[in-house]
């Protein structure tokens, strides 16, 4: 199922990028970014999906099954402010919000058009260096998702924060 996703996602990339090649590149980057939040909004949990959201970005990606691991899920469930409300649906609340800044990231960032990151860790180091637009956008969108005030993902509802910043 996971590898299905993965190479559903990878062959959304390429269709986007061939047939893409005689559109502006900011038309190219809508059309690739709504094929990729719609194969990532029709199945999974909010974790697969985030974790689905960097795998389309990186060469060799962790399974779905490490990031979304329950020693994981209870790792950053303890970061959650206030106590209260350290609970899988405010968790799935972060993960959709920091879905959609990867989005943002992968869209933006010309890397992963072409070549992908090698790893998870080059893709997260990526993200959090601030030396790109598409770095800077991602660390607006995820300061902005930890802080909670995030309407889409409804995180502005819960009284929530992630009190970590995305750098």
């Amino acid at each position: 199922m996971i590898f299905q996703r993965v190479m559903s996602i990878s062959l959304l990339f390429f269709i986007a990028s061939y047939c893409g090649r005689r559109e502006e590149p900011e038309i190219k980057n809508q059309i690739i970014s709504y094929l990729i939040s719609q194969s990532l909004t029709s199945t999974g949990s909010p974790c697969q999906n985030f974790s689905l959201s960097e795998a389309a970005c990186i060469v060799a990606p962790e399974l779905s099954s490490t990031t979304c691991s329950s020693s994981e899920i209870s790792r950053l469930k303890l970061i959650i402010e206030p106590t209260s409300l350290r609970t899988d649906e405010v968790l799935d609340k972060f993960f959709v919000c920091w879905k959609n800044c990867n989005l943002i990231f992968n869209v933006q960032e010309t890397i992963c058009m072409k070549d992908k990151f090698a790893t998870n860790k080059a893709y997260r180091e990526a993200q959090r260096s601030g030396t790109t637009s598409s770095s800077t956008n991602w660390g607006i969108c995820m300061n902005r998702c930890n802080k909670g005030e995030d309407t889409e993902s409804g995180l502005n509802k819960t009284g929530a924060s992630y009190p970590k910043s995305a750098y």
